[in-house]
């Protein structure tokens, strides 16, 4: 959920968003939002989310899990958002994030960021703060906007959103099976 967090984040330009969170902590595995993980907790304890799989991680000093939506309390919510036009661009959006995450496989997923163009940067140390958009200047942009508007440049065309977000993670998925 983190990893996906964090897509919805460095990808938002490609839909002309700014980021929702726009700093996150880097760490030597899956960047962390203390919010995004208030919320999980929320969502499972009002039976929102349900606890596919639980696991411990990093020699048992965390607990990582696999959720899933419950279909019977969710799709109430999702029917009310489709029907607010700036909450149905928002799950627009965030459908998009999981459809081009979920062209990695689980392993890939796992290991994602560590090729993204951002979060994967060598010169920026685990325990540094990654910026999104918090202090950079209004024309600045991340290195994955820079690569996302790389990938503009060599379709040739106007890409539509969803196009741009598959290519970039398409791209992630190369850098990771060619050992780049």
């Amino acid at each position: 959920m983190h990893t996906l967090w964090y897509l919805s984040n460095a990808l938002a330009p490609a839909w002309g968003l700014s980021p929702f969170d726009s700093a996150v902590l880097k760490t030597e595995g899956q960047p962390y939002f203390p919010n995004v993980q208030l919320d999980i907790d929320s969502l499972v304890g009002t039976g929102m989310l349900a606890v596919a799989e639980l696991q411990t991680v990093d020699g048992e000093q965390r607990m990582q899990g696999r959720f899933v939506l419950n279909r019977h309390f969710a799709d109430r919510v999702l029917n009310v958002m489709r029907d607010i036009p700036e909450d149905r661009d928002l799950l627009d959006f965030l459908d998009d994030v999981v459809q081009s995450a979920n062209r990695l496989s689980g392993v890939e997923q796992a290991v994602a960021l560590t090729q993204d163009a951002t979060y994967g940067d060598p010169g920026v140390d685990s325990g540094s703060v990654i910026d999104l958009g918090l202090w950079t200047r209004r024309d600045a942009t991340t290195p994955t906007q820079y690569i996302l508007d790389r990938l503009r440049i060599a379709a040739g065309r106007d890409l539509l959103p969803a196009e741009l977000m598959e290519m970039y993670v398409d791209h992630i998925g190369r850098r990771l099976r060619n050992g780049e």
